[in-house]
């Protein structure tokens, strides 16, 4: 954890603040509750039209059709099992 910026103690510092983590998935539903709105879409490879850089407010973007990629997501930065 010291690589996210936890400390090598595990005690007190940041909890992870200001680091970022990038998923390459089958995307990832931004709302879902374990991110308290952290998710961010970036890039969108899952609908077939190359790659699409993802709006602010586009909800459909990088959108996880299938759960796996939010399942991935939250285990690397959900509130209960992330960093």
């Amino acid at each position: 954890l010291v690589r996210v910026g936890l400390g090598a103690s595990g005690l007190g510092g940041p909890a992870g603040a200001g680091v970022h983590i990038y998923v390459l998935d089958t995307g990832v539903r931004a709302t879902h509750e374990q991110f308290g709105g952290r998710a961010i879409p970036t890039l969108d490879l899952t609908r077939g039209r190359g790659l699409e850089v993802c709006g602010p407010e586009d909800t459909e973007c990088a959108a996880d059709r299938n759960g796996h990629g939010t399942a991935v997501a939250s285990l690397a930065g959900g509130r209960t099992l992330g960093v």
